[in-house]
């Protein structure tokens, strides 16, 4: 058994801090003397993400998208979301979802014959289309419920 964990950069998703480090003009990412240099096969994947996101252009630079999204203090795909609410006019829901990524679960589901009444309760809130849209589908059911129990 080990007796220390592997550093936290051999196993987190590196797009964020990728994207950070570029917006800094640091633009090879193989020769940064890191403190613990992260897989290059992660360091790969983030730069296929943003590359993808069209956040770094196929040169290797950032975009003018990449570049407003890195002055977000949020992970690249929530401040991607959010620019993307302009273009679709749904801001405030999507402000939302954001905000709602950032707390744990709102339901608290009891043990025994309770939690199982509490399950079936939650599950009116899930949505097909995704987590996001059922903390979404919760917010609005809670703020219109007249019992405010939810």
């Amino acid at each position: 058994m080990p007796t220390t964990t592997p550093p936290e950069i051999t196993r987190t998703d590196l797009t964020t801090p990728i994207l950070q480090l570029k917006s800094l003009g640091i633009d090879d990412l193989m020769r940064f003397e890191w403190v613990t240099g992260p897989p290059a096969e992660a360091v790969l994947r983030a730069l296929e993400n943003l590359v993808a996101a069209g956040m770094v252009g196929e040169d290797g630079r950032l975009t003018v998208t990449g570049e407003k999204v890195a002055e977000c203090p949020v992970e690249v795909n929530i401040a991607r979301m959010l620019f993307a609410s302009k273009e679709h006019q749904c801001g405030e829901e999507m402000l939302t979802i954001a905000a709602m990524t950032t707390i744990q679960d709102v339901f608290i589901i009891p043990e025994g014959a309770a939690g199982a009444l509490a399950e079936l309760e939650r599950r009116k809130f899930t949505a097909e289309e995704g987590v996001r849209l059922g903390f979404l589908r919760r917010l609005y059911c809670r703020a219109h419920c007249p019992c405010r129990t939810i």
